[in-house]
């Protein structure tokens, strides 16, 4: 997957930058790799006007931490034509159940901020039912991560002449 930024002003991308914080402005004014330990990595070619930003070593160590490091990848983020509902809510899920669902979710939405939007729909739904969620949610989370194994090193590339 490759997003690219295209507009005639540098409003957009400084916005985004801003959003992103001084840090990663600094990082794309030099042309380096990022240190992995910032999550995130910035891959510039000033000869070609190219950016990368990814997330491989944080994407990894997610899914490490979860166990689907070696899950068959899935074509979809999401199941098709399943919904996820309210009404299947447990009010006081188990601790340890609802920290790992709390933390996919969590680790999920760093990914969809950064380098991920593609998965933000499937962020969104999971994202309903994180303070009370039951195995139907957490199957759905799992699905993600299934997904996302397959896709983990993608990243985004802005481009001057795009």
């Amino acid at each position: 997957m490759h997003i690219s930024m295209v507009s005639s002003s540098h409003v957009p991308i400084s916005r985004y930058l801003t959003l992103c914080g001084h840090a990663f402005w600094t990082l794309l004014k030099a042309p380096m790799r990022a240190p992995y330990n910032t999550t995130s990595e910035v891959t510039r070619d000033m000869d070609k006007g190219t950016t990368y930003l990814s997330q491989t070593h944080y994407s990894k160590e997610f899914l490490r931490t979860y166990n689907f490091w070696n899950a068959t990848p899935r074509l979809t983020p999401m199941q098709p034509n399943k919904r996820l509902n309210k009404g299947d809510c447990d009010k006081t899920p188990a601790p340890d159940f609802h920290r790992r669902y709390h933390g996919i979710v969590g680790s999920l939405g760093h990914l969809v901020r950064m380098t991920r939007p593609g998965l933000a729909w499937a962020y969104c739904e999971l994202s309903k039912y994180v303070q009370s969620p039951l195995k139907n949610h957490m199957l759905a989370a799992e699905h993600v991560l299934c997904y996302f194994r397959g896709t983990w090193s993608e990243t985004i590339r802005y481009s001057r002449d795009s």
